[in-house]
């Protein structure tokens, strides 16, 4: 699991527990055990040495973080690893992941249907599956005839208190915004703690969006709309393809269509309706 976009974001985040444990079901299923390690530094030598000791008989990464060159380097060298990620320009390495964009585009969407029309968002765009959100979002915004606002996206951090931090300082300045896309579930329960600490009510005020849908996301208050992504068909097709890559078969990257789940930290224009 390369870290390097986040060297403070722990292994015990909710959706890393999601996929893990998806993925160690699925490997056990296929014989396989799982070893795990959290990496901050360049992912292409540790994985050479890895493979090169006969430690793993092939590597799954969680996320490019900021290494998509040198995952295109472990590509290069014939190594059996595949990725959890976004497909990328010039990418050589084979990827399993959500299709961020257009998930994003629908949750924003959604918030844009709701009434909102000054949309926060929350997430550090130099990850490439947040950048390809901040794109969906974007696309959401050109569509509906919304200006872009650059003060209202916030390149908050997985796994800190950013989400908080940021969002009370918006607030705390008089900022105007009536929405809020996070691209984390934990992110968008930070900007909510922010927002209810502050006299908000979500989603009557602010309507929030989250992505991931870890468990606790139905649990909240009010419940997180958030968008879905299936972590066990994900770990099946990244188990598939990294044993086709060992045995020297042709392996293709694949993306999984990702679903908006809709709760009530988000139906705005229902809370006015009834209200």
């Amino acid at each position: 699991m390369p870290l390097a976009h986040a060297t403070r974001q722990r292994l015990s985040d909710r959706f890393f527990l999601e996929l893990l444990g998806a993925l160690a079901d699925e490997l056990a299923a296929r014989g396989y055990n799982l070893l795990l390690s959290k990496i901050t530094q360049n992912p292409a030598e540790w994985i050479a040495w890895l493979l090169k000791t006969k430690r793993a008989d092939g590597v799954i990464v969680v996320g490019q973080s900021l290494h998509h060159q040198h995952l295109n380097e472990v590509a290069a060298s014939d190594a059996c690893a595949v990725v959890w990620g976004n497909r990328l320009k010039g990418q050589r390495y084979v990827t399993v992941g959500s299709h961020n964009e257009s998930a994003a585009y629908l949750a924003t969407r959604h918030l844009i249907e709701q009434g909102c029309r000054r949309i926060l968002f929350l997430g550090d765009p130099a990850v490439p599956e947040v950048r390809a959100r901040l794109d969906g979002y974007l696309r959401a915004l050109g569509s509906a005839g919304i200006s872009r606002t650059p003060t209202l996206e916030v390149p908050v951090r997985f796994g800190s208190d950013a989400a908080y931090d940021g969002v009370s300082s918006l607030l705390d300045a008089h900022a105007q915004f009536d929405g809020v896309f996070a691209c984390s579930d934990v992110i968008a329960v930070s900007a909510m703690r922010a927002l209810i600490e502050r006299g908000c009510r979500v989603p009557a005020d602010v309507a929030v969006v989250g992505f991931d849908e870890i468990p606790f996301a139905a649990y909240t208050t009010p419940p997180l709309t958030t968008v879905r992504q299936d972590c066990n068909a994900g770990a099946r097709l990244l188990v598939d393809r990294l044993l086709q890559i060992m045995a020297a078969e042709p392996a293709q990257s694949e993306i999984i269509p990702a679903e908006l789940v809709v709760r009530a930290s988000s139906l705005r224009l229902h809370h006015t309706t009834v209200t």
